[in-house]
């Protein structure tokens, strides 16, 4: 059995026993306040004693508060898609600066790369340097040995020729104090080149 009520020219058709509880919730569901939903179902589970004006208010305040409910949904949704717009965003920026951060580290690795080869060729250079070094000095070393036996083989020489001359022991004997003068003289010009040659190279 169905109760028939008219209502701002509309036929009502309510069932006999009106299940308030099951109406809120499914009210609630779409989107409708609790309390609005609450009261809209006591309302209609006591429409028999409504007249048409309250019904209709109450149909209006609920489609009201639907349409708000619309409003405030939309907007919802309009923020929610600002929000993944800016998310997006920020991915994409995030994705730039990983890039950044792989070309920095690419390009690291291509620093590091030169860096060696560049060291590589120091190294190459110093052992040339150091070689050419050591060459310069077995040469001067040499040409100062080759110049120390020259001046021995000339002293030699001369101390020859000089005894040949000889007459006396005496005359021998002045002549070996000349010889000995003049090569001791010739010995420290020598030496000092030699040290000279040699603390040049050092402090080269």
């Amino acid at each position: 059995m169905q109760h028939q009520i008219k209502a701002n020219r509309a036929n009502i058709n309510l069932p006999k026993k009106f299940d308030t509880l099951t109406f809120s919730k499914n009210m609630i569901k779409v989107g409708m306040d609790k309390k609005i939903s609450d009261e809209l179902a006591l309302n209609i589970n006591g429409l028999e004693t409504m007249n048409s004006e309250n019904i209709k208010f109450c149909y209006q305040a609920t489609e009201n508060d639907f349409n708000l409910f619309k409003i405030e949904f939309k907007k919802d949704i309009d923020d929610l898609k600002l929000e993944i717009v800016e998310i997006k965003k920020e991915i994409k920026d995030l994705k730039n600066e990983i890039k950044d951060l792989r070309n920095e580290f690419n390009n690291l690795g291509k620093d590091v790369l030169i860096m060696r080869n560049e060291m590589t060729l120091f190294k190459i250079e110093i052992r040339q340097e150091m070689q050419d070094f050591k060459d310069e000095i077995r040469k001067d070393m040499q040409d100062f040995k080759s110049e120390i036996n020259l001046t021995l083989k000339s002293f030699k020489d001369e101390f020859d020729l000089k005894i040949s001359k000889m007459a006396t022991k005496e005359e021998l004997h002045n002549e070996l104090q000349k010889l000995s003068m003049s090569m001791t003289i010739r010995m420290g010009i020598i030496m000092s080149a030699g040290i000279g040659i040699i603390s040049y190279l050092i402090k080269f």
